[in-house]
C-alpha cells in the first residue's frame, strides 16, 4: 500500500484536543469502570505535594480529576451500520502514548469503520512523556516534552528534508503536513528565534540548524488526545496493563490470532482481562515489551535482541505552580527566554541537580492565569540509583529559583499553590534501535505483530510519526494478506 494513501486529512479532533475527546466520549454508547485515578504515569512514578486538592491529578481529558479508569466501547452502536465487531479484523494498540496515538489515528483514516480498533493503556489517561501534564485550575505546565519539534525542509541547507537515523524523507515530509494542519487549527505555534528562547539540550544537536519548534498554547497533551479523538478507539481501556500474550489457532479467531491478557485496576480494585484479537501493536517502551510474557517467544531473534540494547536514561521532573507574587521575579528570571539550561553544555553552576527550568506562562505566549508555573527537569541519574523522594525534589526546585532570583526561600516557598512530580525510571532514548539494529527499521513485525514506538529512531514527534507511518504501512499489508 503506497504512502501516499496515508497522508489524507486529520479530520475531527486537531485543535480541540480533549473537548472534541470528551464529547466523544460522552456519546459513545457505553461507558463505565470510572473510579478513582491511578497512580502511574505512563512508564514513570509521581507524588503530589503542595496542595494536592487543588492539582488535577492528571491529564484526563474525561472530566478533569474526576475521571478515571475507564472503560469505552462504542462498537454496540455502531454494529448495524458498520458491521457486527466479530466480522472485523480486531487490531489490539497496546500503550496510549504518542505513537499509539498517531498509529490509532492513521488507522481511522485509512479503514474508517472496517476494522474493530482497541486500545489499553496502564495509566489512566493518554500517557508518556508527550501527555505528561500538571494542571492547577486554568494553568497547563507540560511535564515530559517542552516543544514539538519537525525537520524544516524548506531550509537552505544541504542536509535539508534528507532522512538518517532510520528516519525517512517521507516520514519528514508528512510531519510537516500533520504540523501545518495542527497550526492552522490553532493547537500550536511556531517557536520564533529559537535560539533565543530554547535551551541547549543534547537532544537538539541531531540535524543542528534545521529544526523547527512548536509549542501547544494548551499543553502538548493536547495534541496527543487530539489524535486519539480521531482515532475513535472502538474500546478504549485506561488502567489496564498488558502482561501477557498467545498465538491461537482456532475456526473461530482464524491462525495466528493472539490471545491477550490485561491486569485491570477500577475502583481500588484488580482483575484480570482476556480478549483475542487478529492484530496487536506494541507502543510502549522497549522493556516493557519485553517483560510482556510470551511476547520474546514470538518475535523474531534480531528484533530481540536489539531491543536489549536499547538504553534509555532515567528522570525526575517537577512543575510548580506559584502565586502572581513570583510573576515579576520569573519575568526578570527568563527575560526573553522560556527556557534556562543550567548544565549543557557547560555549567559554572549546577543547581541542585537540575539541567532545565522552562516557565510555561511565556510559553503559552500570553497571561491566561494568575500564577507562575515553572518546570524543572532534572539531570539523567543512573537506572541503578534510587530516585529522590518527591518533596526533595520539591524543595530543591524552591532553592533554585531562591537563589536564582535573589528571594529568600521561605518566601518562594510559601508562594507556591501546588506542585506535582513525576520520576521516570525509562525516559529519553540514549541508544535507539537504529543504533544496534544490523538495517535501519522504525518497527519490527511478524505474523500479526507489530513492534513500535520512537525507540526506533529517535525520541521526537518526528521519531514516533516515522515508526507510526512504518507500522500503519506493515498493518495494511498484513491485513491484505489475511483476507
Amino acid at each position: 500500500m503506497s504512502a501516499s494513501r496515508l497522508r489524507l486529512g486529520i479530520g475531527v479532533g486537531v485543535g480541540v484536543g480533549a473537548s472534541c475527546l470528551a464529547s466523544w466520549v460522552a456519546s459513545s454508547s457505553r461507558l463505565a469502570g470510572l473510579g478513582p485515578l491511578s497512580d502511574d504515569v505512563g512508564e514513570g512514578r509521581r507524588h503530589f505535594d503542595a496542595r494536592p486538592s487543588l492539582l488535577s491529578c492528571s491529564n484526563a481529558p474525561f472530566g478533569g480529576g474526576g475521571g478515571g479508569g475507564l472503560a469505552c466501547d462504542a462498537s454496540q452502536g455502531s454494529s448495524q451500520q458498520h458491521g457486527t465487531k466479530k466480522n472485523k479484523t480486531r487490531v489490539l494498540i497496546v500503550g496510549a502514548g504518542l505513537t499509539g496515538c498517531l498509529i490509532g489515528a492513521l488507522l481511522r483514516r485509512e479503514f474508517k469503520d472496517v476494522i474493530h480498533m482497541a486500545m489499553y493503556e496502564r495509566a489512566s489517561y493518554p500517557a508518556g512523556r508527550f501527555g505528561a501534564v500538571a494542571r492547577w485550575q486554568t494553568a497547563v505546565a507540560d511535564l515530559g516534552a517542552q516543544v514539538l519539534s519537525i525537520v524544516n525542509v524548506d531550509e537552505e541547507h544541504e542536509d535539508a528534508g534528507k532522512g538518517g537515523h532510520g528516519i525517512t524523507h517521507d516520514a519528514i515530509l508528512q510531519a510537516r503536513e500533520e504540523v501545518s494542519r495542527l497550526v492552522r487549527a490553532g493547537a500550536l505555534h511556531e517557536v520564533v528565534d529559537d535560539e533565543d528562547v530554547l535551551g541547549e539540550t543534547e537532544e537538539r544537536t541531531l540535524w543542528a540548524g534545521l529544526w523547527q519548534h512548536y509549542v501547544a498554547r494548551l499543553g502538548l497533551a493536547d495534541v496527543m488526545s487530539s489524535y486519539l479523538a480521531e482515532a475513535k478507539p472502538d474500546t478504549l481501556h485506561f488502567t489496564t496493563k498488558v502482561e501477557a500474550i498467545e498465538r491461537v489457532n482456532s475456526t473461530k479467531y482464524g491462525a495466528n490470532s493472539y490471545r491477550v491478557t490485561s491486569r485491570v485496576r477500577r475502583n481500588g480494585s484488580v482483575g484480570t482481562h482476556t480478549s483475542t484479537f487478529d492484530h496487536v501493536i506494541f507502543c510502549v517502551p522497549a522493556p516493557d515489551v519485553l517483560a510482556i510474557r510470551g511476547l520474546v517467544d514470538l518475535l523474531p531473534r534480531w528484533c530481540v535482541d536489539a531491543l536489549r540494547r536499547v538504553e534509555y536514561d532515567s528522570r525526575d521532573t517537577v512543575a510548580i505552580f506559584y502565586d502572581g507574587s513570583m510573576r515579576p521575579h520569573l519575568s526578570k528570571l527568563f527575560g526573553s527566554r522560556f527556557e534556562l539550561a543550567l548544565d549543557f553544555p557547560t555549567a559554572v553552576e549546577v543547581d541542585n541537580d537540575i539541567h532545565t527550568l522552562i516557565w510555561q506562562e511565556a510559553k503559552q505566549d500570553r497571561v491566561r492565569y494568575a500564577c507562575g508555573g515553572v518546570t524543572a527537569h532534572f539531570r539523567t541519574r543512573s537506572s541503578n540509583v534510587a530516585a529522590p523522594d518527591g518533596p526533595d525534589l520539591v524543595e530543591r526546585v524552591h532553592a533554585t529559583v531562591a537563589r536564582r532570583c535573589d528571594l529568600p526561600i521561605a518566601s518562594v516557598r510559601s508562594s507556591a499553590v501546588a506542585s506535582k512530580v513525576v520520576q521516570w525510571d525509562t525516559a529519553q532514548v540514549i541508544r535507539p534501535m537504529e543504533s544496534v539494529a544490523d538495517a535501519a527499521t522504525s518497527c519490527c513485525e511478524t505474523c500479526g505483530l507489530i513492534i513500535a514506538g520512537d525507540f526506533f529512531t529517535h525520541s521526537s514527534f518526528l521519531g514516533a510519526l516515522s515508526s507510526a507511518l512504518a507500522s500503519t504501512r506493515v498493518l495494511c499489508e498484513q491485513i491484505i494478506g489475511r483476507q
